[in-house]
């Protein structure tokens, strides 16, 4: 699910203001830093760092956050060394190891946070990966104890893991319990290789598409965090918690599951599917003591999960995975966070990521501004700061203005700018039914007077000034509007064909096609006359043909009567339909 669309790094000056002020006695010390909404986008950064001498290949990457982050890219031609090529095939789950084949990084160190339970089983081991191409494909192969390879399983598609690779380049990959960071990081990285510091900030918590559903279905924060700690019998993670101590130690607080014994029998029916979902998203089996503390959560909320639809494979991808949006517990994440970075030597650069649908957009600037308010801390002030066009660098108003401009634009790959999601959208950003996996073109032409802006589903993707027009690559059957501020001027579901044109007024578009449907009786002649010959074909058709703004089309008998006549009219959207009967 983290492959969605599917996710910060500014450096921050907070209260001081002076930490983007470079001192030129302090430039050597100062590392780079880069600022990104999706975690991925650190790639070509990071990739061109390296080729500046900036970042020694063969590094050492600490990566903080939810999320281990490693996956293999299903497809990619590796042998095209323009980065946004190479970006282009990676997503946020995946490209920690696309940094591992490229050579730029040699060990990745994964600090998991305790509402991640996604690599228990290889908490203070490193594991050597080996990876390589197989007909152009990634590929990884690597040794692994049954326990080992329960979680290394969830990393890759099955295909991707092959007993052997004729070539290929070793990746460590070592993981360490938040609790065990500041005392075990320095032993981890060593005293070699440069350090890239990858701080996602949603490694100070972290919320998911599947947490923000159950929210829209009507359930209240509380209950939904609730319902996670049940889930994995899971400690509260609040301003009381203890971080810097192992997991379940004694400053543990635990949900009570409550009294009684509860079978499997009374959970109420219209509750049953959806536990049963959630029990089958989690690593283990649940008591019948638990299976009722969870119904019994849900159970003053069942009417509106009746009506919230796929409401099961909402609960299922929320238990599925990291969860914890505690605002009590930021301050002390953070107080070992300090710990484990101010270890840490050699940091050449940092990435901050801000994470679209996992770093909470309630606490985003608490967990921004306390993030670079530590950097400057530990790294002293000064540092370019690297960002694409799109990226707002002082969204949250956490980062004092950069001397100069170092942004960088990756060709043609789309950076979105993350805006605060609102709970009414989640079902269609995430768990519609509607949208296929077909990619397809969508041009949006703006034919008004003013700028608009051009929206995919919820998040900005760019503005548009009079007269201009732009594409992007999309599935069919997705979500896009036309907006001028918080005013959403036109909406358009995107249609199936090569090409989908929209207009803001419909009114350019003489060399824009148009998906023509005929609804007619199938022995029915439909032609339209172009001015260059009569073009003909079968009534009934099933399939649609591509037409142009201001077509008339005509549909005829056997005996040649009129049926009907249809005029195309782009403002009226791409996709139209022809309808006759005899």
């Amino acid at each position: 699910m983290r492959r969605l669309t599917a996710q910060l790094l500014g450096l921050a000056a907070i209260a001081r203001g002076a930490f983007w002020k470079k001192p030129a006695q302090e430039a050597a010390a100062v590392p780079e830093y880069v600022l990104t909404e999706e975690h991925h986008h650190v790639l070509p950064h990071l990739l061109a760092l390296v080729a500046e001498g900036k970042v020694r290949k063969r590094a050492t990457l600490v990566h903080l956050d939810s999320h281990h982050d490693a996956g293999l890219p299903s497809n990619w031609n590796h042998e095209d060394n323009e980065h946004d090529t190479q970006l282009a095939h990676t997503h946020i789950n995946n490209f920690l190891f696309a940094l591992g084949l490229l050579e730029a990084v040699e060990h990745v160190i994964f600090v998991e946070p305790p509402w991640s339970r996604q690599c228990v089983s290889l908490h203070n081991r490193t594991k050597a990966l080996r990876l390589g191409f197989i007909e152009g494909a990634p590929r990884v192969s690597y040794d692994a104890t049954p326990a080992e390879q329960r979680a290394l399983g969830g990393f890759f598609d099955d295909h991707q893991v092959v007993d052997d690779l004729a070539e290929s380049v070793t990746v460590r990959f070592s993981v360490v319990a938040l609790s065990d960071a500041p005392s075990m990081i320095s032993k981890l990285v060593g005293d070699k290789a440069d350090v890239i510091l990858d701080v996602d900030l949603d490694a100070y918590g972290t919320t998911s598409p599947g947490a923000l559903a159950l929210r829209s279905a009507g359930l209240d924060p509380v209950t939904i965090r609730r319902l996670y700690r049940l889930a994995h019998d899971m400690c509260v993670f609040d301003e009381m918690y203890d971080f810097s101590q192992p997991y379940k130690s004694p400053n543990c607080k635990e949900e009570p599951l409550g009294s009684g014994p509860v079978t499997r029998r009374k959970v109420a029916d219209e509750l049953r599917d959806v536990v049963d979902s959630a029990e089958r998203a989690s690593s283990i089996t649940w008591t019948d003591a638990r299976r009722g503390a969870v119904a019994a959560t849900l159970r003053p909320f069942a009417q509106q999960l009746q009506a919230s639809f796929n409401i099961e494979e909402k609960m299922k991808q929320f238990i599925a995975q990291p969860f914890n949006d505690n605002a009590g517990s930021v301050a002390g994440v953070g107080k070992v966070l300090r710990e484990t970075i101010r270890r840490l030597e050699r940091v050449r650069a940092v990435t901050a990521v801000r994470s679209p649908f996992y770093a909470p957009a309630e606490l985003l600037s608490v967990i921004e501004c306390q993030a670079f308010g530590l950097f400057g801390e530990i790294f002293g002030d000064g540092g370019a700061l690297r960002y694409h066009d799109g990226v707002r660098a002082n969204r949250t108003g956490c980062l004092a203005k950069h001397p100069h401009d170092d942004h960088a634009t990756v060709g043609a790959f789309r950076h979105i700018e993350t805006m605060e999601l609102r709970e009414e959208d989640v079902d269609d950003l995430f768990f519609s039914e509607e949208e296929s996996d077909e990619v397809v073109e969508a041009r949006f032409v703006n034919d008004g007077e003013d700028s608009v802006d051009i929206y995919w589903r919820v998040l900005k993707l760019e503005t548009l000034e009079a007269g201009k027009e732009t594409a992007f690559e999309t599935t069919a059957g997705s979500r896009w509007s036309f907006r001028q501020g918080e005013k959403v001027l036109k909406s358009v579901r995107v249609g199936r064909a090569a090409r989908n044109v929209y207009a803001l007024q419909g009114q350019s578009f003489d060399a824009h096609p148009v998906e023509m449907t005929f609804v007619t009786p199938s022995d029915a002649r439909v032609v339209f006359d172009a001015g260059e010959g009569e073009v003909e074909y079968e009534g009934d058709r099933a399939h649609p043909v591509e037409t142009y703004h201001g077509h008339v089309w005509r549909a005829y008998d056997m005996m040649g009567n009129l049926l009907g006549s249809f005029t195309v009219n782009a403002a009226e959207g791409y996709r139209q339909e022809f309808r006759t009967e005899l």
